[in-house]
Parts: C-alpha cells; sequence; structure tokens
C-alpha cells in the first residue's frame, strides 16, 4: 500500500518444563536463539521495508506524412509510445499533449486518434481544451507498453515550420509515488527512463514548392480595318505548375510598353471561362488582367482571351508583347513568371528560363491611282480662246487608308507657248486649294487629306487656254500622291 515500512515483527516462544515450570521468550532479531537465552534482555524485533522504483517513459515520432494537400493544409500523424519502465505497476496513467501551443499560429483539426496496447484513448481529446490523450483511470503493469496513434490535418500559413512537439507521460505507484516523462523524438519510451536526460522534442516542418508560369500567342490573326487600324486577339493560359494551392494570382498585360506612342490600343473585349476578369482593364492606367484576390488551385488553368484594336502608326512593328503572372502561396511566398510564346504554360515552370515575347508584324499595301479626261467638249469662245474642262478621278487602290493625299497640275508646263486661265476648281469629296494657279501652286488639294480603301474624288478643273498659233496637241498629266499610315509613300 502507500506504507512501504518499516514493518517490525516479533514472535513469542513458549513451553514448560516437567516441573511445570514456565518459560517464554520474545524474538530477536537474527538467526541466534541463545542471544539472552530467555531473559528478555534483546527482544528486538525483526524489521521490514519495502522498496520500490517506479518510472515512466514516453517518445515521440511523426509516424506518416506531413502529406501536401494541395490547399494549404497538411495531413500528418504522431506516434506517441508510454511504457512502464519501472519495477512496480503504474495507475492513472496519462499522456497530455498540448496541440495549441505547438501549432500556434497554425490551425490544426484532430482527424483520429487510436491506441495499440491495453489503454484506451480519450475520444474527447483535441489538444486544446482538452489535452488528455488517455481516457480515465488508465494502468500499466511494469514493462508494459501502448502506442498512440493521433492523425491531424495542419494549415501552416505563413510559417512552414520547424513546429516542436512533446508529450508529458504521468503515473502513480501503489505508494503514491507521482512520475512523468516529457517525450523523446523517437520510438524508444526507455531513452531516459524517465530520467529527463532527453526530453527532445518532436519537430516537424512543412514544405512547398509553389510554381506558375504563363504562355500567350496571337489565336486570331490581325485583320485590316482599312483605317490605319488592325483587330487581332491575344490568348494565353495561366497555369499552377507547383504543389500548393496559389492566392492573389494577378496576370498584368502592360500595352504602353508593347504599343508606346505614337502607337495605341484599345480593348475591345477580355474573357475567360473560369476565372473572374479586371471590366477596367485598358492596358494603359489599369493594366490588371484579372479582378482581385483569384485563386488557382495544384495543377489548374485559366484561359484569358484579350482583343484589341491597334493602331500601329508609322511603324508596323514587330510589337513585342510579355504578360507578367504573379501570386502568392499560403506561406506568403512570391511567385511569377514572364509569358513564353506560344501555348505551354509549363514551358519554364516559372523560372525565367524561356520569357520569349510574343511578336506582331502588322503589314499594309498601300496604292492609289489617277485618271484624267476632259469631260465634255473643247468650246470654241470665237474670240481665239477654248474652254475645256479636265475631270480628274483619284482612287485608293489599296488594302490601307490613304493619308496627305494630293494631286498636283503643272498646266503651265501643259500650255508652254500658249496662255491660260483658271475657272473655281471644285471636288464633291475632297478640299480643293483656292489657291491653285496651276503654274507657281501646282497642288489641287489642301493639306492633310485622306482617301479610305476603295473610294474615290473627283476633281473639276476648268480651263480657258488661248492657244495662238499653236493648236496643239497639248497634252497634260496629272500626278497622285499619299502616305499609308506606316509611312510608305505612294504615287501615281
Amino acid at each position: 500500500g502507500s506504507n512501504l515500512g518499516p514493518y517490525n515483527n516479533t514472535a513469542n516462544s513458549s513451553a514448560t518444563s516437567p516441573g511445570g515450570t514456565d518459560v517464554d521468550d520474545n524474538s530477536d532479531d537474527g538467526d541466534n536463539p541463545l542471544t539472552n537465552n530467555g531473559s528478555g534482555g534483546t527482544d528486538d524485533p525483526t524489521p521490514v521495508t519495502f522498496t520500490e522504483a517506479p518510472a515512466i517513459g514516453a517518445a515521440k515520432l511523426v509516424s506518416s506524412g506531413p502529406v501536401n494537400n494541395g490547399d494549404g493544409s497538411y495531413n500528418l500523424s504522431y506516434d506517441i509510445v508510454v511504457k512502464n519502465t519501472g519495477d512496480i505497476n503504474l495507475s492513472n496513467v496519462q499522456l497530455v499533449d498540448d496541440l495549441s501551443t505547438t501549432f500556434n499560429g497554425a490551425t490544426y483539426t484532430v482527424d483520429d486518434i487510436s491506441a495499440t496496447g491495453t489503454v484506451a484513448v480519450n475520444t474527447n481529446f483535441d489538444g486544446n481544451a482538452d489535452k488528455n490523450l488517455l481516457a480515465n483511470n488508465q494502468s500499466l503493469t511494469v514493462g508494459a507498453r501502448s502506442t498512440i496513434t493521433i492523425k491531424l490535418i495542419v494549415t501552416p500559413g505563413a510559417s512552414l515550420g520547424p513546429y516542436n512537439n512533446s508529450v508529458t507521460a504521468s503515473g502513480t505507484s501503489p505508494k503514491g509515488t507521482d512520475v512523468d516523462d516529457i517525450s523523446d523524438a523517437g520510438s524508444n519510451p526507455e531513452s531516459d527512463n524517465g530520467s529527463g536526460g532527453f526530453d527532445d522534442s518532436t519537430p516537424v516542418s512543412f514544405t512547398e514548392a509553389p510554381a506558375i508560369g504563363i504562355a500567350k500567342r496571337i489565336s486570331v490573326a490581325p485583320v485590316n480595318n482599312n483605317d490605319g487600324s488592325y483587330t487581332l486577339t491575344y490568348a494565353m493560359v495561366v497555369r499552377n505548375n507547383g504543389d500548393i494551392a496559389l492566392n492573389t494570382v494577378q496576370v498584368i498585360e502592360d500595352l504602353s510598353v508593347t504599343y508606346p506612342a505614337p502607337a495605341a490600343a484599345v480593348v475591345d473585349s477580355l474573357l475567360s471561362n473560369n476565372v473572374t476578369l479586371n471590366t477596367n482593364f485598358n492596358g494603359y492606367g489599369d493594366q490588371n488582367l484579372l479582378a482581385a484576390n483569384q485563386t488557382l488551385a495544384v495543377g489548374a488553368s485559366v484561359d484569358i482571351e484579350l482583343t484589341l484594336t491597334i493602331t500601329p502608326s508609322i511603324v508596323l512593328g514587330p510589337y513585342n508583347n510579355t504578360a507578367k503572372v504573379n501570386a502568392t502561396s499560403p506561406s506568403g511566398a512570391v511567385v511569377g513568371d514572364d509569358s513564353d510564346d506560344g501555348t505551354d504554360a509549363n514551358g519554364d515552370n516559372g523560372n525565367g528560363g524561356l520569357n520569349d515575347p510574343t511578336p506582331i508584324t502588322f503589314t499594309e499595301a498601300p496604292a492609289i491611282a489617277i485618271a484624267k479626261e476632259i469631260s465634255g467638249n473643247v468650246t470654241n469662245n470665237q474670240d481665239g480662246s477654248y474652254s475645256l474642262l479636265y475631270s480628274l478621278v483619284v482612287r485608293n487602290v489599296g488594302n490601307i487608308i490613304l493619308n496627305n493625299v494630293q494631286v498636283t497640275e503643272n498646266l503651265a508646263a501643259t500650255f508652254a507657248g500658249a496662255s491660260f486661265t483658271l475657272g473655281t476648281i471644285s471636288s464633291a469629296d475632297l478640299n480643293v486649294n483656292t489657291n491653285f494657279d496651276g503654274n507657281g501652286d501646282n497642288s489641287l488639294l489642301v493639306a492633310n487629306q485622306s482617301l479610305a480603301i476603295n473610294t474615290s474624288a473627283t476633281i473639276l478643273v476648268p480651263v480657258t487656254v488661248t492657244p495662238g498659233s499653236n493648236l496643239g496637241p497639248y497634252n497634260n498629266t496629272a500626278n497622285s500622291s499619299a502616305t499609308s499610315p506606316g509611312g510608305t509613300d505612294v504615287d501615281d
């Protein structure tokens, strides 16, 4: 029981002689009954004291995992081995595991708890409000051992570890001596026999390898809008190439870098079937293609289509475009990638090994043509002069709008040796130069006239000629010229 001694014991011997004399003696401690010859001079009791050396040992190891679930959480299992390492049975055996302290800053869930051996587990254990792994009143006989397995789901968040955990084992001997031990890392509960010589905690660290990739291509080739602009579509694929879910995914498209002034880009549409887009994106003041707080699961992809109308101005290309993607892992690691040309978002796994831009060069085939006739008859004015009307038709016969359209007419060269006067030149299609005189000023049109594809303009030039002695023929040629948006000069 609770009193280990000493317990003092005395035996009494008695007898009667033939003469009727009674004799007796109280035992003396030892093996000599002659010590006091029954005189009672010694009579010392025989003492006994019992000894016990209670001890308990615990060890703990990560027996499974951590297994990355890809969503920021991990599965892992602990095995706790408890053993009666003393020479006496133990009662009130308990294991205390403070998981809330271990995973401070993280979150966890106890998925399962079980035991092999003679002890029963506490099914209400949560490592926080209830830290007892075992049910009440558990016992361990000398040399007995049990293994308790805890399965956890841990979401470490910003800190991947290490997270150090220890279990405290305790028990009570029959005398009432309390013994305890702080677990050692591993599976050997006898490493310090409860003496506290080891008590090294069991660490666990979580790993993640976040990565993201982006690829970009021209999915719809440029369409010439015949006004100096072109419409094209970029297709982008963003992929989570790592082993962990990604947060705050964003794709950045800086059109001011791709199409610097005087070129310009206008967003026609932005489409995706599996991510929320930023409706305010314009590629200049707002360069984010995605709405805030977008996520991407492990192995998941996002498809984005961006349709633009580009006005390249005088430079037709190449225009090199690169989109950038970035995201954050659950631990806060920032990953990113510059787009690769094509469809393979796994191309460099976000390590920057490729990062080749997606180029585009716009093409144009500008051309202009002009025809000239004398409209109607040449009228003899009966005074030596003649009136006629030149009708000039200039036409854009190319595939691109023409700017700086001009028609020049050198009447002085045509009617050399004769004299001429001009009527009022006119055009219903273009603005004429009212200062035109066919001599010093040969431009029929004012500056900055334009002509759309497949459109014509007619210019009427009335002339009165006094030929004198030379009635002709007088051969007249007009010249048309213009400039394409790409800066190519054409004439006819």
